[in-house]
Formats: C-alpha cells, sequence, structure tokens
C-alpha cells in the first residue's frame, strides 16, 4: 500500500519509490498521479516543489479561461480522439473486411469500402438532421453533461457543448468519409507537398459520392424514442418495465441498423437486425468489459469463447417493440399508413424452447427445500440457520402456493384478503388486476380452487389473522420494488440468497420453476390442456376456446387441481387444526 508522508504534502511512497499525488479541485475523487523516479526523499521534496509550481500555474490558466474557449479546446481535444480511434480502428482490422459495417455478408453484394461508405453516410445525414433541427440525442446531452462537469463549466455551457458535440461528430464522419475514399491523409500530411502536387482527378464515381446528402424531411429514430415511451403509456397502459425494454429495443435497432430518418428503414434492415442479434451472446452489454467494445468485437468474442447467444424469445421481443414503434409512427401519422413495418413477417424459431428455458422443482431438490429450516424450525433472525421458529410470512407461504397451484409469483404477491372466497363449499383464490394489482395478460384474471393441502396447513388460519380488512394484502411484510413496483421483486431476491445459503442454487431452478412442475404434473394427469391453462393464467388460442373455458365449473377445476401431488415430501408436521373463515 502507499504510504503518506505527513511531512511533506502530495508525496507518497510505494515499493521505496516516491509518488507525486494529487487531487483535482472540484473533480471529486480523480487526482493525478505521477512518479517522481527517485528512492531520495530530498530529491523527491524538490520534484514534487517543482511539480506544484507547475500545477499551480496549469490550474490558474485553465481557471482563467472563458467558458466558450473551454468548450472549444474540449471539441478539438474531441475530434482529435475520434479521429485517432478511425487510425486505431482500421489498423485493427483483418485485411479485405470493412472498419465500421460489421454487419456485412456476402449476400449484402457490397464491397467492404461500398458498406463502410454507406454506414457513414447513414451517420452524417443522422447528425446533420440532429443538427438542422436542433435536436441532440439523449446519448450526446449525457455526454455534454458529463464533459461540463468534469471540466467545470458553468450550467449554461452545456447547450452550447452539446450543439458542439454534433458538429464535431459531423467533421469526424465528413473526415473518416474521406479517408475511406482514400482522398484524405491517415498519418503523414505535408502541406507543401501537397501545394506542389497536382491534384488527380477523381473519378466520376467517386466526384458523385463527394455530393452533399440530401437533407433527410423526417426526425431520426432517436429523436422519437422518447414520444414512442409516452404514447405506449398512454396509449398502451404499458407498465414502466415494459416500457424500458421497449426502449433498449429501439436502441439495439439504432446500434445495429444505424439512427437513420424514419423514412430510410426497409425490410432490409429488419434481417439486418434478425442475422446481428442472433450473433449476440445472451450477456450483451451487460458485463463492464463490454463497456467500450464494438459489435463487432463483442460478437468475434462469443464466436471465440463459444458463449451463450441470445434465444430466439428474447429476439422475437426485441422485434415485437420495433413492430410497435412503427406502429406509432404510423398511428400519430408521423409516417403514411401504407408504409412497410419492418418488424413484421419475420419467423423466430421458438418451438419447444419455452420447456428447456427453466428446470422444475422434484425429486432430492425438493426434498431438500422443503427439509430446509424455513419448513423445519429456524432461527429467530437468520433464516437458513436451524432453530426453534416455524415463521409463517410470505417466505413460508409463497413457496408452498407455487408448489401447488403454479401461479405467476406476482399473482400471490399480492393477494387480498378479499381475494380469498368459498362458493358452494369450495375455497379458491381471485386472481385480478382490480385497483394496482398487476397481470401479465387478460387471460391471467380468474378463480382457482385452493388445494386441500393448503388449507390443512393452515392458510386459511392464517389468512385470518393476517388479514382483517378486505383490502388488507396477505404478505404485509412484501415491499415493492423494481422499476414496475412489483411486490414480488426482492421475494425473488430473497428466495435466490436463501437456495444459496442452504446450497441449492443452480441456474433455472427458481421460483418460476414451482410453475412448470404443476404444469407437468396436470399433464400428467391427463387433465385437459383448456383446463391446465385456465388454472395456470396462459393464454388460450381463439376467441371461441376462451369463452369454452370460462364455462368450466369450480368443481370441475377443484378436483383438477387437486391431482396435483408430491409424493416425494411430507408436510404433515406442518397441519394445524382446521379454522374456519368467515366468507368475503
Amino acid at each position: 500500500m502507499p504510504q503518506t508522508l505527513p511531512q511533506c504534502s502530495h508525496i507518497t511512497r510505494k515499493r521505496h519509490v516516491y509518488y507525486y499525488r494529487r487531487r483535482l479541485p472540484g473533480a471529486g475523487r480523480l487526482e493525478v498521479a505521477v512518479s517522481l523516479r527517485t528512492r531520495s526523499f530530498r530529491e523527491a521534496e524538490h520534484r514534487a516543489a517543482l511539480l506544484n509550481r507547475g500545477f499551480d500555474e496549469a490550474w490558474r490558466k485553465a481557471q482563467a479561461m472563458n467558458p466558450p474557449d473551454k468548450v472549444q479546446e474540449i471539441l478539438r481535444q474531441e475530434l482529435t480522439r475520434r479521429l485517432e480511434d478511425d487510425i486505431k480502428r482500421r489498423l485493427g482490422r483483418s485485411p479485405g473486411t470493412p472498419v465500421y459495417a460489421y454487419w456485412l455478408e456476402p449476400e449484402h453484394g457490397l464491397t467492404p469500402q461500398e458498406a463502410d461508405l454507406k454506414e457513414l453516410r447513414d451517420a452524417i445525414s443522422s447528425y446533420s438532421y440532429a443538427l438542422a433541427t436542433n435536436q441532440p440525442d439523449p446519448t450526446t446531452r449525457d455526454v455534454a453533461e458529463e464533459l461540463a462537469a468534469r471540466h467545470n463549466l458553468p450550467a449554461d455551457a452545456q447547450g452550447r457543448l452539446a450543439l458542439g458535440l454534433l458538429e464535431v461528430a459531423l467533421q469526424a464522419f465528413k473526415t473518416i468519409e474521406q479517408r475511406t475514399l482514400g482522398l484524405e491523409p491517415l498519418v503523414f500530411s505535408n502541406t507543401d507537398i501537397a501545394v506542389q502536387t497536382a491534384p488527380t482527378p477523381a473519378p466520376a464515381a467517386q466526384v458523385s459520392v463527394q455530393s452533399e446528402p440530401e437533407k433527410p424531411a423526417l426526425p431520426c429514430a432517436s429523436a422519437l424514442i422518447g414520444a414512442f415511451c409516452e404514447w405506449a403509456q398512454a396509449s398502451g397502459g404499458w407498465r414502466p418495465n415494459a416500457v424500458n425494454q421497449a426502449k433498449k429495443s429501439i436502441e439495439l435497432l439504432i446500434e445495429i441498423v444505424g439512427d437513420k430518418p424514419i423514412d430510410r428503414y426497409e425490410r432490409a434492415n429488419g434481417d439486418l437486425l434478425r442475422t446481428t442479434l442472433r450473433q449476440l451472446p445472451s450477456n450483451y452489454r451487460k458485463s463492464p468489459k463490454d463497456k467500450d467494445k464494438s459489435l463487432a468485437e463483442i460478437i468475434q468474442a462469443a464466436k471465440e469463447n463459444g458463449a451463450a447467444l441470445l434465444g430466439e424469445r428474447t429476439i422475437k421481443r426485441h422485434f415485437w417493440a420495433v413492430s410497435r414503434f412503427f406502429a406509432f409512427l404510423t398511428e400519430t401519422g408521423k409516417l403514411p399508413r401504407a408504409t412497410e413495418n419492418i418488424g413484421r413477417g419475420f419467423t423466430f424459431n421458438t418451438k419447444g424452447v419455452a420447456r428447456t428455458q427453466r428446470d422444475q422443482w422434484e425429486g432430492e431438490e425438493l426434498r431438500t427445500l422443503f427439509a430446509s429450516p424455513i419448513w423445519t424450525g429456524c432461527h429467530t433472525f437468520y433464516r437458513a440457520k436451524s432453530g426453534s421458529e416455524i415463521i409463517r410470512d410470505s417466505r413460508f407461504w409463497l413457496p408452498l402456493l407455487g408448489l401447488f397451484h403454479g401461479n405467476r409469483l406476482e399473482e400471490f404477491a399480492q393477494l387480498r384478503r378479499e381475494d380469498v372466497r368459498c362458493q358452494d363449499g369450495i375455497w379458491f383464490l381471485r386472481i385480478t388486476d382490480e385497483g394496482e394489482r398487476q397481470l401479465k395478460n387478460e387471460q391471467s384474471r380468474r378463480n382457482v380452487p385452493l388445494h386441500s393441502e393448503l388449507i390443512k396447513i393452515g392458510f386459511l388460519k392464517y389468512v385470518e389473522e393476517m388479514a382483517k380488512a378486505p383490502q388488507d394484502l396477505l404478505f404485509p411484510d412484501l415491499k415493492p420494488g423494481g422499476t414496475d413496483k412489483k411486490l414480488g421483486f426482492y421475494f425473488s431476491k430473497q428466495f435466490s440468497a436463501y437456495r444459496k445459503s442452504i446450497r441449492l442454487h443452480r441456474k433455472g431452478l427458481d421460483y418460476h420453476a414451482f410453475r412448470h412442475g404443476v404444469t407437468t404434473k396436470l399433464y400428467e394427469a391427463d387433465v385437459n390442456e383448456g383446463w391446465i391453462d385456465l388454472l395456470t393464467g396462459h393464454e388460450s388460442g381463439s376467441e371461441s376456446r376462451r369463452r369454452y373455458l370460462k364455462g368450466i365449473s369450480l368443481p370441475s377445476l377443484k378436483g383438477a387441481i387437486e391431482k396435483v401431488a408430491w409424493p416425494e415430501i411430507d408436510l404433515s408436521h406442518l397441519y394445524v387444526d382446521d379454522v374456519k373463515l368467515s366468507a368475503a
């Protein structure tokens, strides 16, 4: 560890070598750290004093600069960085491959140079429109805010900096375009030689390439993401989590295909999106290591490492969001009604995927779970530690409810006293989205007979004691969390941590695995598939089939749910005396 020497400010010692360290004023924890390259403390003092004077002088000059001068300096640095990054990209690519058009495939019928020019001109068109309409995209505004804070610029300089960054990007892409055409030097530039050498006339094809791109009449996709999200909430009733997921899907479209004026997207762009998504790893952009990598680098690393790729269902969800984005554009008059929706008409291999996404609880793993402290006796505070307490709260009941019913977690977590009802002697749970409750789809609204094993374990007694008023939650210990403020949010994390504590944690074996187990049990018992959908809340095909299922009697459903049995576990030690619950 570096040792700070109190007798002399800004000097530290590490491995017997002295260093100069000094915090940057107004920059949080950022600091300058330079080796003084000496093991002599006296020499280190002398060198540190020289650095101190130089630091103070440089800081005074920086503070004396006017904000416009600072903005200009920042923009010059940014332009230099972009052009240097272009050189690094060119040096790092393999011969005969594109620098920017990572999406290029043989079937596109383009040379690497042509593909790169297409990519660059799309970017030039996008930034030209953003400048013409004074609409910096959210990423540019975020970068401007970060740079302004780093350089202590006043708040009113952020707008100027954001527009400047657009100009820098436009200038950089135009220069890179000329480099791609071979008309701009990459490394060596000599003005005298350039003056003395007669310019070579450009071929006709190159002259046409250099012409100014037409100014698009319509905004780019990125400029409409915010309006799309507002439309989705207002017109579609989307929940915040669904809106955020759709926003990420549109950002993926822009990253892969380009931020084009909305009338420039074609069906081929949809095919490119699907092709690229199928090459991306399932943890795309989730690792900090990928933050500064290009898509091409991420795809190549996934191939080399044999990484798991995005599933077809995930890709299909991205396309659904893209299709809704273009539906929004036509519905709001931003595009003509006849415009082709590039998110529709694509097929995805989702057959058989659902059954392999998660495992189900059964056998030894199921025995281990319900033989663990929560259901056999635990410590008062440490639930994974053995003890004498059986605490009947959400951690006790939710896995049991999942075991015998297979409902979605949130459907159980948001139950209220009024949702536990009795009809003709049959107790049932009313699954509803009334009030602030959330359901996945329309078919999720249903009545589910309560399994007799749960009644024996004391669920009705628990309801009687815990929820006195009709609106009382059955599990008041659950607190809302996550983007959608779901009551099951923190329970999912607790259940995962608990399984780790009892060494019963593996990928796929989670709360949702109870749902797969119940569905399998019902199928094995030859329960009608439509009845299974009705009990578990799955979508049930055609409208006529849904109308038929609504007519299934409660006693019939009660008989079906009782066929869910787990002979590998014995829960009789949890049984309580029967207590009648007053009907809701």
